[in-house]
């Protein structure tokens, strides 16, 4: 799944909490993880996706790939949104307004009452940010996957919400915690092999050194455009002002070039009708220079309403490609003030 890379700016001293969803694991006003960058948080949930999707295959009853999917894909709505509403500001203030949304293992909501801009509780154990644990987790996740309420038990224990005697002596009349008791008794003392666990945290530190690669390249290269951005922007700068001066000058020789071609046909015409009132006293020549007379006014006039048009094409033109380079100043600058120098 690929992510598109926002460029929106986080609002200030805000950011995003990672929490437990409460009641499933964990305390839920306990803060997992903050992210400041909404990219790195898409990119440690695809990191995760890809562990989850690995220890799913086979029949499972609880398809945690399926909801980390659909939390990517609801976070990109969000952050769609908010980035088109950034992108058309044209720089006015922007809304960063979102609906909650509720869904089996997670929960997305704004928080408006202090420094967050936005809470999700997870149900699902972000697994790129507990390392230690992830081993033991997806340990438990391969025993118990087709048994939801079991593993959630199993969950509590490894999180120490409640102490392994405490799951025994209580397991007595409940499966579901006498197999979560089980499955954690096997993996730390029957299963536990130190290199299961180093080809997980290998697999975790791989995905976290891509990760970190990626989002390297890519703050280089938001660091290059903010610098090829600001170049542009000068260039267009002085661009503009040697072409409103090149722009002015062509104006003023198309008005020339337009008022001496009125007068050289005003001129024409005047001698025109001069020459045919000196032919008028001749009977036989005066219906030729009647004629004559008429064609010139005639091509006097097309010829002018020609000229006048274009001009005004011409002006036209000119004042759109004006405005539109004012414009892409106005884009540039925009784009430069998203990655400040």
């Amino acid at each position: 799944m690929e992510n598109k890379l926002y460029t929106f700016p986080m609002p200030q001293q805000q950011g995003i909490l990672i929490k437990p969803l409460q009641n499933l694991w964990g305390n839920g006003n306990v803060v997992l993880k903050s992210y400041n960058d909404v990219n790195m948080l898409l990119s440690d949930l695809e990191s995760d996706l890809k562990l989850w999707k690995k220890h799913e295959r086979g029949s499972n009853n609880l398809n945690f790939s399926g909801s980390l999917q659909e939390i990517i894909q609801d976070l990109n709505g969000i952050f769609k949104s908010i980035q088109d509403r950034y992108e058309s500001s044209n720089p006015s203030p922007f809304s960063y307004n979102f609906d909650n949304i509720e869904k089996n293992y997670f929960a997305i909501s704004p928080n408006s009452y202090s420094f967050t801009f936005m809470d999700i509780n997870l149900a699902i154990p972000m697994l790129s940010i507990d390392k230690n644990r992830a081993p033991t987790i997806l340990a438990g996740y391969d025993l118990l996957k087709k048994d939801q309420k079991s593993f959630w038990n199993f969950l509590e224990i490894v999180y120490g919400n409640t102490s392994l005697v405490n799951e025994l002596s209580n397991s007595t009349n409940d499966p579901f915690r006498l197999r979560a008791v089980a499955a954690f008794f096997r993996i730390q003392v029957l299963d536990k092999s130190p290199k299961a666990d180093k080809q997980v945290r290998d697999a975790l530190n791989e995905l976290e050194t891509a990760r970190q690669q990626t989002h390297d390249d890519l703050s280089t290269a938001v660091k290059a455009f903010h610098e090829k951005t600001e170049s542009l922007g000068n260039d267009f700068q002085n661009s503009t002002t040697e072409a409103k001066k090149n722009f002015s000058e062509d104006i003023d020789a198309v008005k020339q070039d337009l008022n001496k071609f009125v007068q050289e046909k005003k001129n024409n015409l005047d001698q025109l009708e001069t020459t045919y009132k000196q032919k008028l006293s001749l009977e036989e020549p005066a219906k030729f220079w009647e004629t004559q007379a008429k064609k010139y006014r005639r091509s006097f006039w097309i010829l002018t309403c020609v000229a006048v048009v274009s001009a005004l094409i011409i002006l036209a033109t000119g004042v759109y490609l004006l405005n539109d380079i004012h414009q892409y100043i106005n884009s540039s600058q925009k784009i430069a003030n998203i990655f400040p120098a």
